[in-house]
């Protein structure tokens, strides 16, 4: 069964952009991916521009991977899927007012922090994850 998730970016401009992910949005796989692999405004820009996710995976690929792939994340839009894009916000309030919502929200914020929400308020990632000692799911595959 999916865990579904959103991630977005709070961008310099006020404007925010969000796109789905379908599978393993928990903060064990999601979020700690989110935090280690996708930690600069560069990063998360590229991650976003291909639109909604299938699955999180710690690279970007420029073109289309298959999805049974493990190290490179899978979009929809790679199976030819239309209106996937992402979805954008003129501001925080619209996205708070409007935005789509799923069991995990992670938002990158204009100070280059990674968030997330657990229903009621908004956590900072990287303090989660350590104060859980949370594992990369990636390092441990190693």
């Amino acid at each position: 069964m999916a865990t579904r998730s959103t991630i977005a970016i709070e961008n310099l401009d006020g404007t925010v952009y969000q796109v789905y992910c379908h599978w393993d949005g928990y903060i064990s796989h999601n979020g700690v991916i989110l935090q280690k692999y996708y930690n600069t405004r560069e990063a998360v820009e590229n991650l976003l521009s291909n639109g909604d996710i299938s699955s999180l995976r710690p690279k970007v690929s420029d073109t289309p991977v298959s999805f049974d792939n493990q190290e490179y994340t899978t979009y929809y839009a790679y199976r030819g899927e239309a209106l996937t894009e992402a979805r954008g916000y003129t501001d925080f309030n619209d996205y708070e007012t409007r935005h789509q919502y799923e069991e995990y929200e992670y938002l990158f914020t204009k100070d280059n922090v990674w968030s997330v929400f657990n229903g009621n308020d908004w956590y900072d990632l990287e303090l989660i994850i350590n104060e859980e000692k949370i594992k990369d799911p990636y390092e441990e595959a190693a």
